[in-house]
């Protein structure tokens, strides 16, 4: 009666329907019963619930006068959209741009740094993050601005390229978007800036304008300003090796916009005994327990490449752990929050934990009247109270373990010794060719697992190892969130003076170059 008569619900006539439809609402499974009936507080959840949104569908569309000027309106803007991650050594995509352009945003960013090929790149400067190409950029744009809205796209260049640079980019937006590209005014007579809907599928520039230079007077010209600034220092310069922990002497160039280094060839030292690396800095280790206690803990599953759906996978591969089987990861959708997948009634389920700065703090919430100083704070707290939504009620219990996604890596070999390592690496003339094995000493001993990475550099073989400390795999002074991960960063940063990981040993590999080992020996 009451569905009928007040909320305007008439599948409220149909007796089975709203017998299902109370019991999405129950909290105790053993009243969900062919004639249900609700509690006070679940009839509170479900008067509170998506199914009584006060919010009127008329409104989805835009309804809004859009014939004022530009300035008249919030713009809904995107902050290093090519990001997938945190600023510091995430990747970047161009799936970055499709997903901000498909939920709405008007106005997405642009990091634009001089690459190869004289064609720029986008990236976050002077991190560890990835670059991304920004013709292909400009192209993703160009085919997702306006599948949303019809309104314009602002594209907010941040702009760190050479003049040279920065001519081609204006070259390859005139090519790729023509007609759509805002190159001069909507109205010639216009005394205030052009409506939205005067604007309708164009691309703006936001961009800072260079001064004026007249190339054919005496003075310097842009290019010979440019190449002023760019004079390149030269000289030596000491890095500590992150293996042997000393310092050794490179011959280095400085430009205004790179760094190029290299090993001074009459410093290269002739050592044969292993080298290990040493535990990481005790001040780096209380950094991460003190400010990013979530960061070690099984149930934090960070980036997870499948996203929701990876996390969905997870759940039912440990779904006989019972309900309120979890884990938090990093949110695919809503960049820089966290998302926290638990299993209730034989599927997953997914809740966002939503991020707030307070006089420059962050606190993390799922409803606003809990608010929590860190992630762990929060994690903690539902582990021993009620995670209550507009549904159910649960607690959540068991950590979804973290999967060993190195077990199958070709470079990953459990089984192999030291000397069979050795045996094998000592056939290879490459430097950068690896192996990963887990340390006899770890597999005599009751203490948690260590990893080397045995490889060769400069003709001869080095083991570099790696302790693990919770979730996290530690090399010196960096954490990884896994062996892939560590591996990874391996192959694009030198591990040992200038010799990155380059050429992975896999396990057949090692019993052709062991046979060679013995059959020469003999």
């Amino acid at each position: 009666m009451f569905l009928v008569e007040y909320q305007k619900e008439f599948f409220g006539k149909d007796q089975k329907a709203v017998s299902n439809f109370i019991c999405d609402f129950i909290q105790d499974p053993q009243r969900e019963i062919q004639e249900p009936y609700f509690t006070i507080s679940e009839f509170t959840d479900y008067l509170f619930s998506k199914q009584n949104e006060i919010w009127n569908n008329n409104y989805d569309k835009v309804y809004q006068d859009m014939k004022r000027p530009l300035s008249n309106y919030w713009i809904a803007s995107s902050h290093n959209t090519y990001l997938t991650g945190d600023q510091f050594s995430s990747e970047s995509s161009t799936e970055a741009y499709v997903r901000a352009l498909r939920m709405g945003c008007r106005c997405i960013e642009l990091d634009c740094w001089d690459g190869p090929e004289n064609m720029p790149l986008i990236f976050h400067g002077h991190t560890f993050t990835t670059k991304i190409k920004f013709r292909d950029v400009i192209k993703t744009i160009k085919e997702h601005a306006f599948v949303t809205s019809e309104y314009p796209v602002i594209l907010s260049i941040e702009q760190n390229c050479s003049l040279a640079q920065q001519r081609k980019m204006a070259h390859a937006m005139i090519e790729v978007f023509g007609d759509m590209l805002l190159i001069q005014r909507v109205d010639k007579n216009e005394y205030q800036l052009p409506s939205p809907h005067q604007l309708r599928r164009k691309i703006i520039l936001k961009h800072k304008k260079l001064p004026e230079i007249e190339e054919d007077s005496g003075s310097r010209s842009a290019d010979e300003t440019d190449n002023v600034r760019n004079i390149p220092k030269e000289g030596r310069l000491y890095l500590l090796d992150p293996v042997d922990k000393v310092w050794n002497l490179y011959l280095f160039v400085l430009t205004q916009h790179k760094l190029m280094y290299k090993p001074d060839p009459d410093e290269l030292r002739d050592d044969e005994s292993e080298t290990h690396l040493s535990r990481p800095n005790e001040s780096v280790v209380n950094k991460v327990v003190n400010d990013e206690l979530h960061f070690g803990e099984n149930w934090f599953h960070g980036k997870l490449e499948g996203g929701r759906d990876e996390a969905e996978q997870l759940l039912k591969a440990y779904k006989h752990l019972g309900d309120g089987t979890f884990l938090v990861r990093e949110s695919a959708t809503f960049v820089g929050d966290y998302s926290i997948s638990f299993w209730r009634r034989d599927r997953p389920h997914h809740c966002r934990i939503k991020l707030k700065h307070v006089n420059g703090i962050t606190r993390y919430y799922l409803v606003e009247n809990y608010i929590f100083d860190s992630l762990y704070s929060l994690i903690m707290h539902y582990r021993q109270n009620l995670l209550r939504s507009s549904e159910f009620y649960i607690t959540l219990r068991e950590p979804v373990p973290q999967p060993k996604k190195h077990e199958n890596q070709e470079w990953f070999h459990p089984n192999t010794t030291r000397d069979q390592a050795e045996a094998a690496l000592l056939h290879l003339q490459s430097d950068g060719s690896f192996l990963v094995r887990v340390s006899e000493y770890s597999q005599q001993t009751s203490c948690s697992t260590i990893y080397v990475v045995s490889f060769t550099a400069y003709r001869k073989v080095k083991h570099c190892r790696i302790n693990v400390e919770g979730r996290l795999y530690v090399v010196g002074e960096l954490l990884f969130e896994s062996l892939v991960t560590l591996v990874n960063y391996y192959t694009r940063n030198p591990l040992y003076r200038n010799v990155k990981l380059t050429f992975p040993i896999s396990k057949d590999m090692i019993k052709t170059m062991l046979k060679k080992y013995i059959s020469g020996t003999t």
